[in-house]
């Protein structure tokens, strides 16, 4: 399902666009500090890099909200939740990724990795990072984008998502739609056809993952560590074993002999 990533910073984002198109990329609308840093665990509702077609027509990558805004249909306002992801099943016909779709707001939702999470028979949940083995640091997750409802001034963002391929079924029922390479041009620029063509499983063969710390489960977490691998087993035990576990007995301490006046000296 995808509900943490890794989104580049602004020095990785100016390697994919010259990547891609041979070209510096003009990050001169972009606010001083949007991307300062790689944040090794985005969030939903944080800001994040999307490339897209610009509502002045302009390819680029621009900050939004992870995050779009639905209305709550028994009050009419505007829930509180944010929708981080929209089903590929549903998304033509479902608020408010319909609406989005319907006036060709298409983005590529740029990530370097994102994170899933395992359920063991024992209930751990287990984290793995995920990314495809054929793309370089940075690469693409089908999305969509609108204005917020509520100042019309915030950029918001959902990717995609799909049962998952071979390589994934293991650890997650969902997976994100990845974007091949070669299919970026269509998703942001074709027809609604050829658009939802590029809306398809990554190939399995193509998918690499790794098991990582669970330090990532805490949002406050956010280093390069997160990613590295750890071992099967390597990390904390179940935490029913932990509860399980007989509480050491505490030992209550020795009462201390009133004091003579004679202790330390010889006689």
């Amino acid at each position: 399902m995808c509900g943490r990533y890794v989104a580049p910073d602004e020095a990785a984002l100016e390697r994919y666009w010259y990547y891609k198109f041979d070209a510096k990329f003009d990050n001169s609308h972009l606010p001083a500090d949007a991307f300062s840093r790689v944040n090794y665990n985005a969030v939903v509702t944080q800001t994040v890099p999307v490339e897209c077609i610009s509502p002045e027509g302009v390819h680029t990558i621009l900050p939004m909200r992870w995050g779009m805004d639905r209305i709550d249909r028994a009050t009419g306002e505007i829930a509180k939740g944010k929708l981080n992801n929209a089903r590929v099943e549903g998304y033509k016909r479902t608020p408010p990724f319909a609406d989005a779709w319907r006036k060709g707001q298409r983005g590529i939702q740029l990530v370097m990795g994102y994170y899933e999470w395992k359920v063991t028979e024992d209930g751990r949940k287990l984290p793995y990072y995920i990314r495809p083995k054929d793309q370089g640091e940075t690469f693409g997750l089908a999305c969509l984008w609108d204005f917020d409802l509520e100042g019309k001034a915030i950029l918001t963002c959902a990717h995609i998502t799909m049962p998952p391929n071979t390589a994934l079924a293991s650890i997650h029922d969902r997976m994100p739609a990845i974007l091949r390479l070669e299919d970026h041009q269509a998703w942001l620029k074709g027809t609604p056809e050829e658009a939802a063509a590029c809306v398809k499983p990554y190939p399995a063969e193509l998918i690499e993952f790794s098991r990582v710390s669970t330090r990532v489960n805490s949002t406050r977490a956010n280093d390069a560590g997160l990613i590295e691998p750890v071992k099967e087993g390597e990390e904390e035990e179940p935490p029913q074993a932990k509860a399980k576990k007989e509480k050491t007995p505490k030992v209550k301490p020795e009462k201390k002999k009133k004091d003579d006046g004679q202790a330390g000296f010889d006689f």
